[in-house]
């Protein structure tokens, strides 16, 4: 009945109305009491909810909740619950531009083509509002994209009209030219400089035959890992320039040598061994004076008619090297001397080290001792007796008794005069 009387869209604020006239007032300066209740549009009935026992909200979507509060002095004012008005409550076109607070409406709000070009505010699109691809060819005015707009390496052979492009359009080394794509008939003659040979790129099969002359080598470039086996001749080799460097060790043989052309200032310092020389050639004119040594004789190769007279002397025998048999009984004659030491007192259980000597010109051949004073049945014990140099004998001797006693050296030395 409700809705016969008035247009939905005017029931919610009827019904408040109604609601406050019904409920009871409060008295005045008491807080005003609110009341909520829902509306069933299609039955047109009306039930109360959020108080006690009742339910929290409306029970079906279409269901329309209102509010109202009871006021002091007769005054109702009914209002509509926070979040009451849905979808469905509201009348198509109900929310004008008027309704819609500032900056409320987000893109996920609008729906899919929803915003045409009188939308747009001229000149406010920029390029972060552009998603990737969305600029197509048609959305591009002709000559709209001008050489600032195309980004670095952008343009492909795709994108280019066959034959389209002209040796004006290019800059120097823009083209990318294939490996092998340069043929002989694309060079002019003399377009191949220096500069555009890389090093090392020119070899041996890329040089025409007798193309290279003296001029085209670098002065002392040519190292011997260039030269052919055999490909130095006489003629090639200036007369003069080959020193003792340039010749290998077995490079020179005897039939390269000119007859009685070596002297001794060609010959080294030990270069001729004795397969060099042939034997029994050798005479004393060769032999300078003094340089042949002992190393240089042959063991027992010296006989007695090789000495000259009164050539052998002293410095030249080795020392005890001569013996008995080795003298003439006329040869020389010999001396001998018994030399007796002073004693010396050697205490007891004191040990000792006593020397005599030959006299000058005497060799000590052997050396004994003297006691004087030992007791009975005591000992004495010499530790050593020998000579200590050409003409001196000494003796070790330890007292092994209490006592003191007297002891000295005894010497024999011999004296040879030819």
């Amino acid at each position: 009945m409700i809705e016969q009387l008035f247009p939905k869209s005017r029931i919610p604020a009827v019904l408040a109305l109604i609601c406050a006239a019904l409920a009871p007032r409060a008295s005045e300066g008491q807080t005003p009491v609110v009341h909520a209740a829902c509306y069933v549009p299609d039955v047109g009935v009306i039930y109360m909810i959020k108080k006690d026992g009742l339910p929290s909200e409306c029970v079906a979507e279409d269901h329309i909740e209102i509010a109202w509060s009871e006021s002091g002095g007769g005054g109702g004012d009914g209002t509509i619950a926070d979040g009451a008005v849905t979808t469905a409550k509201l009348a198509d076109g109900a929310v004008t531009g008027a309704k819609i607070a500032n900056r409320t409406v987000t893109g996920i709000k609008i729906g899919l083509n929803a915003i045409g070009a009188e939308h747009i505010l001229d000149g406010s699109i920029t390029a972060a509002d552009l998603s990737g691809g969305s600029v197509t060819a048609a959305k591009l005015d002709d000559g709209a994209v001008t050489g600032g707009k195309v980004a670095s390496s952008a343009i492909t052979s795709a994108h280019i009209l066959d034959g389209t492009i002209t040796a004006a359009d290019l800059s120097g080394g823009a083209v990318p030219i294939p490996d092998g794509a340069i043929t002989t008939e694309k060079l002019v003659d003399n377009a191949v400089t220096a500069a555009k040979i890389l090093d090392d790129a020119v070899t041996a099969a890329k040089i025409d035959e007798n193309a290279v002359s003296s001029t085209h080598i670098l002065d002392n470039s040519l190292t011997a890992n260039d030269l052919a086996t055999n490909s130095v001749g006489t003629l090639e080799i200036a007369n003069g320039s080959v020193t003792w460097d340039d010749l290998h060790s077995t490079a020179v043989r005897g039939d390269r040598i000119l007859d009685g052309s070596i002297t001794a200032a060609d010959l080294g310092t030990g270069s001729v061994g004795s397969v060099a020389i042939i034997d029994g050639s050798i005479t004393t004119d060769d032999i300078d004076d003094g340089t042949i040594t002992g190393l240089d004789i042959k063991d027992l190769s010296i006989g007695l008619f090789d000495l000259a007279s009164s050539s052998v002397n002293s410095d030249i025998i080795s020392n005890g090297s001569i013996q008995a048999v080795d003298l003439d009984p006329a040869a020389v004659t010999l001396d001998s001397e018994r030399i007796v030491g002073s004693y010396t007192t050697l205490d007891g259980a004191e040990s000792t080290t006593r020397s005599a000597s030959c006299p000058s010109g005497y060799f000590v051949v052997g050396g004994g001792w003297e006691f004087e004073g030992v007791p009975s049945n005591h000992y004495v014990l010499v530790q050593e007796s020998f000579a200590s140099d050409a003409n001196t004998w000494s003796l070790r001797i330890h007292n092994g008794t209490a006592a003191s006693f007297r002891i000295r050296p005894v010497i024999t030395c011999i004296r040879v005069t030819p």
